[in-house]
Parts: C-alpha cells; structure tokens; sequence
C-alpha cells in the first residue's frame, strides 16, 4: 500500500515536471527554425525606409523627452508635426495641460473615397514620450518613427481607400 502510494505521488510528480516543461518551453519556444549566416543584402526600396526610420528616431528619441525634459518633449511634437505636413497632411490637435505645460496628441486621417457612408475606421498609433531617464529610441520612438513612415507611404490612399485610417501619436503613456 505504501509501496503504491509513492509510486502515484512519483508519477504525480513526474507529471507536473512534465507539464511545467511543456508550459515554459510553449512560452519561450519560437516558431520555425533561427537564422544564422550572414543577412541577405537590403533592396533599394529597404535601404530607404531604413535610413527614414533611422532620421526620424534620431530627431525624436536621441534624448529623454517627457514632462520632465519638457523642451524635448515639445521638439518631438514639432518634428512630427511639421514631417506630418511636409508629406500634405492637414496635422490635428488634441491639447491638454499637464504640470501647466501645454501638451497634446496629434493626429493625421486619410479619408476614404466620398461614395463610403459610415467607414470602418482604423487606427495605427505609437507614443512619443519617454520614460524617465531614458531617451525612449525603442520605447517608443520606433514605434513613434514606424506610424510617420506609415503616413508617408500611404498618404496616396486619400479619397480612395475604402476605410477611413486614423495615425495617432499620443503623449503622456509614461507617468503621470
């Protein structure tokens, strides 16, 4: 009777081992098989969009900018307000203050064609503050550089795409 007592807490224990590597092996394994070698060279069309990912992260996410660095925070918002503009958006506004600093979202819309009633609408959005004591290059002036890319790609879309598409870029996702 003990005898089989510990063989079922044994094989009790065997299974929760089993099931705990099959949990952390699902949630760590990544699908397909890694690369190795070297990359495969970038086509032009790559390199391009690259090197205005690289621009805009720089001009945005070089230094800290939150309500703390304030001054950054509004040069970030100015650059991408006037990129916005460059490529013909009319750049919207959603201002707030915070601490008695004037902050704001800002938005972009690429409308569908006239003959749409009631368009589904899409949003794409990143942040563009930063959290404290960090310039924020991956959180979130990647994110930030990606929806401005977006926006020059698909700026042709206007009065022709089928749903309405929202680019928004917010601020204050970091504290406070």
């Amino acid at each position: 009777m003990v005898a089989r007592m510990a063989l079922t807490a044994a094989a009790i224990v065997l299974l929760l081992l089993a099931a705990a590597y099959g949990a952390l092996h699902y949630t760590t394994g990544v699908p397909g098989r890694s690369h190795s070698g070297p990359l495969p060279p970038l086509a032009d069309e790559e390199r391009v969009l690259a090197v205005a990912l690289k621009r805009h992260i720089e001009a945005i996410a070089s230094r800290e900018h939150n309500l703390r660095r304030y001054d950054e925070l509004e040069k970030a918002a100015r650059y991408i307000e006037m990129t916005l503009a460059s490529y013909g958006y009319l750049v919207g506004r959603q201002e707030f203050f915070l601490d008695d600093n004037p902050v704001r979202n800002i938005d972009v819309v690429i409308e569908p064609r006239a003959d749409t009633t009631d368009p589904e609408v899409i949003v794409v959005g990143a942040h563009y503050d930063s959290v404290v004591g960090s310039p924020g290059a991956n959180d979130n002036g990647s994110g930030v550089a990606a929806v401005i890319e977006l926006a020059r790609l698909l700026r042709d879309l206007t009065g022709i795409a089928e749903r309405r598409i929202r680019l928004v870029l917010f601020v204050n996702e970091e504290p406070p």
